[in-house]
């Protein structure tokens, strides 16, 4: 698992700033770092004295989560990655009902179905390999049931290119946020 730093673009919305907040609910090692007027230098220079060198900026369009952008940070500079996830739709924890959120999140898993498509598992490890978490192919996510405190289950969508739910790896609940993926740049 990956220490990292999640934040926002400069000025952002009340749905991204609670999505974003669902995200450190669900995700282990997050650390939200409320942006303000930080420049992405301020950011490299708070996450190196963090002992942290991953940031993800959650990006929004018309006030709603629309991207991930990852940096790299080494010795007090940052480079973007590549790797973008664009989205066309979430939802909230709060707009998810009976979630069953565990009480405090130490581990995660990414999984998906076994056979997927090459895109799903072309994001699927690219998320792996950023956060540091293990990736998983499995017939279906009841089979990971106490593998860890929550599962990102990863899966192919009819409308979408895949949907990212996260899942109580205790009791089998959706525990949410839900992320509708539009596409992920490689």
């Amino acid at each position: 698992m990956r220490r990292f730093i999640i934040t926002t673009c400069r000025r952002p919305g009340r749905r991204l700033r609670s999505f974003v907040k669902d995200l450190i609910k669900v995700l282990p090692g997050g650390i939200r770092i409320t942006r303000g007027k930080q420049s992405l230098d301020d950011l490299a220079v708070l996450a190196q004295s963090l002992g942290v060198n991953l940031m993800m900026i959650v990006d929004s369009m018309k006030g709603n989560p629309a991207r991930f952008r990852f940096f790299e940070v080494k010795s007090f500079t940052y480079e973007e990655l590549s790797f973008k996830i664009l989205f066309s739709g979430i939802k909230l924890i709060r707009e998810i009902p009976n979630s069953d959120l565990p009480s405090r999140v130490s581990s995660c898993i990414i999984a998906t179905y076994e056979n997927t498509y090459e895109d799903i598992r072309f994001l699927c490890e690219n998320l792996a390999n950023l956060f540091d978490l293990p990736y998983i192919e499995a017939e279906s996510v009841e089979l990971l049931k106490g593998m860890a405190d929550t599962i990102m289950w990863i899966s192919p969508s009819k409308m979408d290119l895949a949907k990212i739910i996260f899942i109580n790896g205790k009791s089998g609940k959706t525990i949410g946020p839900i992320l509708r993926v539009r596409k992920v740049i490689p």
